[in-house]
């Protein structure tokens, strides 16, 4: 259930909400990024709606004006089983 997890799921919108866009050019500086940065990414753009996990699609997601602000208006009620 999404009301067991909310506490994890507050914590990370905060943690997003740190982000500074800064951050997210160093990321896409990156040649190849780190595993975590990769395993991060693909789960956040899977989440997003997008299925394409290359390093280049990553990228472009980043470089979205307001990713930050997308990634924290994020509607977890929309995780399903299925998903």
């Amino acid at each position: 259930e999404l009301k067991d997890i909310m506490p994890e799921v507050e914590a990370a919108r905060e943690q997003v909400g740190d982000l500074r866009p800064e951050n997210l050019v160093e990321i896409k500086s990156f040649k190849v990024p780190p595993d975590a940065v990769h395993d991060v990414l693909s789960a956040v753009l899977f989440l997003m709606g997008t299925r394409e996990t290359t390093w280049a699609a990553m990228k472009k997601f980043l470089g979205q004006r307001g990713v930050i602000q997308s990634i924290m208006n994020f509607d977890a009620h929309y995780i399903t089983k299925d998903l």
